[in-house]
């Protein structure tokens, strides 16, 4: 049985495609499938896809939506594996990646594990890695609320969590926090064990982002719509342990830098007479 399938969303990027895939074909863990999430290119990246001579990978036509969060959701439709690992078609994986989250995710009985990543402008490695440099560590509800501690090219997730908790929005609206939206709610049902080594290389051009333009640049409504989301997807779960959480997202909502917030949106809103939320 194939353990991990890892889901590669792209659009037009036959210029970083190869560097991506060579760097999980290098991997020291090998029992995996490639799934290459296509959103409807028009340059020649189905071709280089068609060079690598190997069964593990496989293309996924698709059209195009502008957005990552479609072909991720295909790719996670067609996955065949336990484990789903997500891989942006600009970024790429040190040869142990796999092998280290999986490592983890047993040693801590978590179903989710992400790391940090050295960052990439203008083709060049920075100095500096994505998070600070600081430690291991399992990341909480309570801590994945203050702010997304999780690059996307860097997760790997249990295919469980995943069909109890839904998959990335695909609204308009949640442009460019889609990912937010699953991790903080897939931290209610299990910690995310965070690895402080760099095993991930993510790439920071705004140029070649997949995202498209993030439809909304304002912290508040972002968040707002963020817990919104997740707040409407574990009210389906059901059990003690999920009302007690769905308890603490009614206890941030309301605390009052949150309230002071959709104070100042209500007034803006009653201004411009138009609804940003």
């Amino acid at each position: 049985m194939i353990h991990v399938s890892i889901i590669i969303p792209t659009y037009n990027r036959e210029a970083h495609l190869r560097c991506t895939i060579q760097s999980v074909l290098d991997q020291t863990f090998k029992n995996f499938e490639l799934l290459i999430c296509d959103d409807g290119s028009t340059d020649g990246s189905h071709h280089l896809v068609k060079e690598f001579q190997d069964a593990r990978i496989k293309w996924l036509a698709g059209k195009n939506s502008g957005g990552p969060a479609v072909p991720r959701n295909n790719g996670i439709a067609a996955a065949k594996s336990e484990w789903l690992a997500f891989l942006d078609s600009d970024d790429s994986w040190e040869p142990e990646k796999l092998e280290k989250q999986l490592k983890a995710a047993n040693d801590y009985n978590v179903k989710a594990v992400c790391t940090n990543s050295k960052v990439v402008k203008n083709n060049t490695i920075q100095d500096n890695f994505y998070f600070p440099q600081s430690h291991n560590s399992r990341l909480s509800f309570t801590d994945m609320l203050e702010v997304n501690r999780v690059i996307c090219s860097s997760m790997l997730i249990h295919r469980s969590i995943i069909a109890q908790i839904g998959v990335f929005p695909e609204e308009f609206e949640y442009r460019g926090i889609e990912d937010y939206v699953l991790w903080l709610s897939s931290s209610m049902l299990t910690d995310i064990y965070y690895l402080d080594d760099a095993l991930t290389q993510y790439r920071d051009e705004v140029a070649d982002s997949l995202r498209g333009d993030i439809v909304c640049s304002d912290p508040i409504i972002l968040d707002n719509r963020v817990f919104r989301e997740c707040f409407q997807r574990t009210g389906k779960l059901t059990g003690e342990k999920w009302n007690f959480r769905l308890k603490i997202i009614k206890r941030i909502l309301k605390k009052p830098y949150l309230k002071q917030r959709i104070r100042e949106l209500v007034k803006k809103n009653k201004k411009s007479k138009t609804r940003t939320i």
